[in-house]
């Protein structure tokens, strides 16, 4: 539909949406799991489907950033605005100033920041607006993550997470592919799940066995990381992909989080508290460490995606800075002449 090269950001846009996020929330229907299992409207549904956005749930029976809510039409719409000025200033960066190194990598994780963001958050500025539906935040200041937990359970991307969550990881440490009826219906289904003691029970209530936990967050990460993988694949030129540098960088954070964990649980044993501030500085090392071992390579130092993105965004930019003056030099043009003339001549002139 798009062409890798010309038409990169549609087609990397078109691969998130549908390819991706749209498939899985499909998949996630006939199991009664993930966005798209709720009692929505047709119209609701039709726009869950195709759009980067997770509905907000009940505070009472949702864990993590479900019960969240991204705010008004209003704040949604100003976050995305910001954001894209975000996208807009990181390209430009990118594509004029020779960057050291280290700045460069963070440059464009911002960059991608703002990307992400630019697909998700106008869309849920008008989601809304037109129908009246709470979502999630789809991010949260990512640069102030405390944690390599705190970055992806919170932080990054929670509309993909909380896919995965539903889909990956819930089923293994429910031990059943359909949802239970206490997921289904949370307020009708309680007594019947308590009486039968089902493993979907036992989630609810957090006991889940520590290898089964470990399971499915590897699991989900792998996940994660094949479909990262499909959609570098599908950018790539001819010839040029290299399969696992993207499933790696996804897969290495399973183990990252284990050790984090325990070093986690030392300290506090220790009566040792990190202040807020080593927090985000170690989770900003290791997600640039990751970065600059697995992300960055096939995209920029085996092929020139990296910078083809930048300078696509960059021209998409100029490209719309030029439609904009054409428009507001012929509406001069209409104006001065139906100051001068009327508003006959006027349209006279438009003609």
């Amino acid at each position: 539909l798009f062409h890798y090269r010309d038409e990169m950001l549609s087609r990397t846009s078109w691969l998130l949406l549908l390819g991706w996020l749209g498939s899985f929330k499909a998949v996630g229907l006939c199991f009664g799991r993930g966005p798209l299992a709720g009692p929505w409207t047709a119209a609701q549904t039709v726009l869950l489907y195709v759009l980067p956005l997770y509905p907000r749930q009940d505070a009472a029976t949702r864990k993590g950033r479900l019960a969240d809510n991204a705010g008004s039409s209003g704040q949604v719409a100003m976050s995305f605005a910001s954001n894209t000025l975000l996208l807009v200033i990181c390209a430009s960066l990118l594509i004029t100033v020779d960057l050291p190194m280290i700045i460069k990598y963070y440059v464009y994780a911002l960059g991608l920041y703002g990307f992400i963001t630019f697909l998700m958050e106008g869309p849920a500025a008008a989601l809304i607006a037109l129908l009246d539906l709470q979502v999630v935040p789809p991010f949260d200041k990512p640069w102030l993550s405390t944690s390599l937990a705190d970055f992806w359970s919170r932080r990054w991307n929670n509309s993909v997470s909380l896919m995965l969550r539903a889909l990956v990881y819930d089923p293994i440490v429910e031990g059943q592919l359909m949802a239970s009826s206490k997921t289904l219906d949370p307020e009708t289904a309680a007594a019947g799940d308590k009486q039968s003691g089902s493993k979907a029970a036992k989630h609810q209530q957090g006991k889940i066995p520590l290898w089964q936990r470990l399971a499915g967050m590897a699991a989900t990460f792998a996940v994660s990381g094949f479909m990262h993988e499909w959609i570098l694949h599908q950018v790539t030129p001819e010839g040029a992909y290299q399969f696992g540098w993207w499933f790696m960088f996804f897969f290495v954070q399973a183990p990252l989080l284990v050790v984090e964990g325990f070093v986690q649980k030392r300290l506090k044993k220790a009566g040792v508290k990190l202040s807020r501030a080593v927090g985000i500085g170690y989770t900003t090392c290791f997600m640039l460490l990751t970065s600059y071992a697995f992300w960055f390579p096939p995209i920029e130092d085996y092929t020139d995606i990296a910078t083809h993105v930048a300078t696509s965004v960059n021209n998409n930019v100029l490209g719309v800075l030029a439609g904009m003056q054409q428009l507001a030099e012929h509406w001069g043009v209409q104006q001065a002449v139906a100051a001068t003339f009327g508003t006959h001549a006027a349209g006279s002139a438009a003609v």
